[in-house]
């Protein structure tokens, strides 16, 4: 609409892999400001649709909030506008803005402005920015964004916590009993949030935890009305119950190595490369050596490094400090051998020469599923399934250890579609081509979550490192601003550290949960329920 007042908006375009992205590329374009270096993704609201009588169309709208993390001056508006300012949230949430502003403005900064009247409703929030608990749910949010040490399933359980300490505040945040039908709708609030604003690489893994949480919440209320004292002890069984799901998949881990008939006359021998530092992993191993019925008698473990972090030497510490607790008293013998990632080619083609016939299982944590059975890890995963089924497929198996927590919800426009695969048609040629589309898409669709590059440079040799620093943090700037340097030089150092990648299906042979083994349509058919799950869950929130 021409003279409205709007916010920076627009269509999602085929080259879009999802709102955000699209989000994204219209901030660059309207204003010139980058994502994650000038503006920062604070909120994803719930989206919505509505009928412009007007225009005479719908349309589906997804809020997002950002945080301007540099000077204003770094704004500079396209050709669609003539004009831009700020104005005070109130002032479009109380209706003042209407006439001056495109259709539904203030129900999108609602859903994503945390502030009286914003996402958790009401002049008078039960949370809000300067209470008990608005504190625990930011801390909750903060606390997910930045955990880069636990893997998808701690953070899932402590989405839960999260959700728990901000039900421990209501008492003291409101001083009115009754409204108890609010604290309802606000424990519901801080729950979307946490799935959708938190950790988008690691969201299927905490909405399954958080959907449970709240639907456990939901079977006792009285008169949708919450009882403080009740939520909090369900809250309380679903967080000790998500350490059980863990032993659960070990268990189902070991009973497929035991189906594996090992023995032979080169001893019961078994060869697993894995990396990273996954605790479903870790309680896997730990669960085979603590085993007195096991039928392997030697194990050996490779370990990628993974770098920047190095998360593999963790997992390294973390099998041997089991052993520790368990007296040392396993049954099988255990060697450990730890490698860079560079040696990843090195290891596998080892399989090659190697005069042993035994299988060689490459172990893969997850931390998201998507429908279709790609699988999201950390970098390194897909190089190293990839080779060991180029070098040695018939030797190696790809195994994915995951709770099925992990499994990833279809995108809503597109669950249609991944219906018609669980019912297909008689027409193969027609089925094949939608699971090719929606692959696609997948893999598509995963953005890189990029972490501090200094977590890189901190392993260089000193000399690089000063040599190089100047580049990263001032040239790059410059450059990134169009301006030179005194001698006209325009330099620009960049390093990249991205943590999560996806593993494509064909390279996978077994998926193994705590439901034991799990096919691809198992897989499928989950995706769906939690999709469908997830829009009752929270279908009357706004």
């Amino acid at each position: 609409m021409t003279n409205k007042y709007a916010p920076i908006s627009g269509s999602i375009e085929e080259s879009d892999v999802n709102p955000v992205a699209a989000a994204i590329r219209e901030i660059r374009e309207e204003t010139q400001l980058v994502a994650d270096q000038d503006v920062v993704l604070e909120f994803s609201g719930k989206p919505y649709s509505f009928e412009d009588q007007q225009a005479q169309r719908s349309w589906t709208i997804h809020p997002f909030g950002w945080i301007l993390k540099v000077d204003e001056s770094k704004i500079k508006i396209d050709w669609e506008h003539s004009d831009w300012q700020w104005f005070d949230p109130e002032k479009i949430l109380d209706g003042s803005m209407d006439d001056d502003s495109v259709p539904k403005l203030g129900e999108s900064l609602r859903r994503v402005y945390f502030g009286p009247h914003g996402m958790f409703s009401g002049g008078n929030p039960i949370v809000r920015r300067d209470n008990s608990a608005g504190r625990a749910f930011l801390e909750t949010l903060e606390d997910l964004r930045t955990d880069t040490t636990n893997g998808a399933r701690i953070l899932a359980t402590n989405a839960v916590k999260g959700m728990q300490r901000v039900a421990q505040c209501f008492e003291e945040s409101s001083t009115d009993g009754s409204r108890s039908a609010q604290y309802w709708y606000s424990l519901k609030v801080a729950a979307y949030q946490f799935i959708h604003s938190a950790r988008p690489s690691m969201s299927s893994a905490i909405a399954a935890a958080v959907l449970d949480a709240v639907n456990r919440v939901a079977q006792t209320l009285s008169d949708g009305r919450l009882d403080l004292e009740t939520t909090y002890k369900t809250l309380e069984i679903c967080i000790c119950q998500r350490a059980d799901t863990t032993n659960k998949v070990a268990a189902a881990f070991k009973r497929y190595i035991d189906s594996m008939s090992l023995s032979s006359d080169e001893g019961d021998e078994l060869n697993i490369i894995t990396l990273s530092s996954s605790s479903t992993i870790a309680a896997a191993i730990t669960y085979l050596l603590g085993s007195t019925d096991t039928s392997v008698s030697v194990l050996k473990v490779t370990i990628l490094e993974s770098r920047p972090q190095c998360e593999g030497a963790t997992l390294a510490s973390s099998i041997l400090s089991s052993l520790d607790l368990m007296n040392k008293k396993s049954k099988p013998q255990l060697t450990i051998s730890i490698v860079p990632d560079t040696h990843i080619s090195l290891v596998v083609r080892n399989l090659m020469t190697s005069t042993s016939k035994k299988p060689v299982l490459i172990l893969l944590g997850a931390d998201q599923i998507t429908p279709l059975s790609h699988v999201s890890n950390k970098t390194g995963s897909t190089n190293l399934a990839i080779l060991a089924k180029t070098f040695a497929p018939k030797q190696t198996q790809v195994i994915i250890l995951s709770e099925e927590d992990k499994i990833a919800e279809p995108n809503s426009s597109l669950l249609s579609e991944y219906e018609r695969l669980v019912h297909p048609s008689t027409d193969h040629n027609g089925n094949d081509t939608l699971v090719s589309t929606l692959s696609k898409n997948e893999l598509n669709a995963q953005s890189p979550e990029r972490h501090d590059a200094k977590e890189v440079f901190a392993a260089w040799p000193q000399q690089a490192r000063d040599n190089l620093s100047w580049f990263l943090y001032d040239n790059m700037k410059r450059s990134k601003t169009g301006e030179e340097d005194a001698e006209g030089n325009r330099v620009s150092v960049h390093v990249n550290n991205v943590y999560f990648e996806l593993v494509p299906r064909e390279y996978i042979d077994v998926f193994i949960s705590e439901k034991g083994r799990i096919g691809r349509d198992d897989i499928l058919r989950r995706s769906i329920e939690r999709a469908k799950l997830g829009v009752e869950t929270f279908k009357d929130l706004y």
